[in-house]
């Protein structure tokens, strides 16, 4: 016996030989077996209703078995018609094709995405539209191939990396602060932009992209774009996403970040990037894309 949509008009299943009197008189809903004030009718009144042979103990059995498993208490409101599941609803409506189901599902989607948004921009204190918030979702798949980035970055958006706020309120952390400072609550725009070590990593960074490509010597982020990315330059918003993910790693290892690390696992991945690159008879391509950023590596 199961219920679908966690209503008391549910249909009863059962298995073969299991409460035989049920599918005798052809009832396959919990609403049959209440009375008008919405509690189960007695074992006298089912059998005058229905005028079958059974017994209390198989009565009382389902009954038992339906308030366990719905979670009932004492009374339920009884309904003139079943309530169907979502499901079925729309399949009554559209018996042919799929269409129907995937715009439900965009709605829901939608209805995610617009409360992304509004979280962000109560957390930030920045009034950005839904156009720019789509643009910046977009960027997830424009700046890289690499599916371990894009999923980082995804959750970043969508608000589901694992920080000790998130965690706290999932009673997996004994406290929410900071893992770096430990002064303040580790929010996704504490720990990438606000915390002072995060945002001292960030200025390092700065400098050093100004001191070996000069003409980046105006190279500054905002925390917008270290958040979200920047249309202007997929490299620059692909290196950005690194930083975030090097500062995430130094997180969950309970370490600092730290620049040279982070020269190093930037050169590696420009390294590995480029091998594949080669293999796929795609260097041309590839050193157009990272024109004037290779000096960054030199170092």
């Amino acid at each position: 016996m199961r219920n679908f949509n966690n209503t008391h008009d549910m249909i009863l299943f059962h298995q073969k030989h299991q409460y035989q009197f049920i599918i005798n008189i052809g009832e396959r809903f919990v609403n049959d077996l209440l009375d008008e004030n919405g509690g189960f009718k007695t074992f006298d009144s089912f059998q005058q209703t229905y005028g079958i042979k059974t017994n209390f103990i198989e009565y009382y059995g389902i009954i038992h078995a339906i308030e366990n498993g719905f979670h009932l208490k004492n009374t339920c409101k009884k309904l003139e018609d079943p309530v169907l599941p979502i499901a079925m609803d729309l399949l009554k409506i559209n018996k042919k094709g799929c269409r129907i189901f995937y715009v439900v599902l965009l709605k829901a989607q939608h209805k995610k995405y617009v409360e992304d948004m509004n979280k962000w921009k109560l957390e930030l204190q920045e009034d950005f539209t839904e156009e720019r918030w789509k643009d910046f979702c977009a960027l997830n798949f424009n700046f890289t191939n690499d599916v371990k980035l894009r999923w980082f970055q995804y959750r970043i958006l969508h608000r589901i990396l694992g920080t000790n706020d998130l965690l706290y309120k999932m009673n997996k952390r004994i406290n929410d602060l900071c893992t770096f400072c430990k002064e303040e609550k580790e929010t996704l725009s504490h720990l990438f932009v606000k915390c002072h070590i995060s945002s001292r990593f960030w200025i390092m960074f700065q400098s050093h992209i100004q001191k070996y490509i000069p003409r980046r010597l105006h190279f500054t982020l905002t925390p917008i774009e270290i958040l979200f990315g920047s249309n202007s330059d997929p490299i620059r918003c692909l290196i950005t996403v690194l930083g975030k993910h090097h500062i995430y790693k130094s997180k969950m290892t309970e370490k600092k970040p730290d620049l040279t690390a982070f020269k190093q696992e930037l050169k590696y991945y420009y390294n590995a990037i480029k091998y594949t690159a080669t293999c796929n008879l795609e260097i041309q391509k590839f050193n157009k894309r990272w024109e004037g950023w290779s000096n960054i590596f030199q170092c």
